[in-house]
C-alpha cells in the first residue's frame, strides 16, 4: 500500500470520527439548550466535550465499577 493512499485512509477515517463526535456535539448543544459566543468557543466546549466522552467510555467499560456515567449538563466543562 502506498504511502499517499496510507494517508488518504487516515485522513478520511479522522474526518469521518470528527464528523460524528461533532454531530453528537451539535445533538448535546441542542438537548441541553447550550449557547456560546462565537467559533471559537464552540470548538474549546468541543474538544472538552470529547475528553469528556472518552473518560466516561473509560469509566463505563471498567467492569469493577458499578455504576456508569453518562452526558449531562455538564460535559462541556473541564474537571478541575
Amino acid at each position: 500500500m502506498s504511502s499517499s493512499f496510507k494517508l488518504l485512509l487516515v485522513t478520511m477515517l479522522v474526518l469521518a470520527v470528527y464528523s460524528g463526535t461533532s454531530a453528537r456535539f451539535d445533538k448535546y448543544i441542542e438537548t441541553f439548550g447550550k449557547k456560546y459566543k462565537d467559533l471559537n468557543e464552540y470548538n474549546y466546549r468541543l474538544n472538552i466535550f470529547n475528553t469528556n466522552l472518552q473518560q466516561i467510555a473509560e469509566h463505563n467499560a471498567n467492569p469493577s465499577i458499578t455504576y456508569d456515567l453518562g452526558n449531562s449538563y455538564y460535559t462541556d466543562v473541564e474537571d478541575s
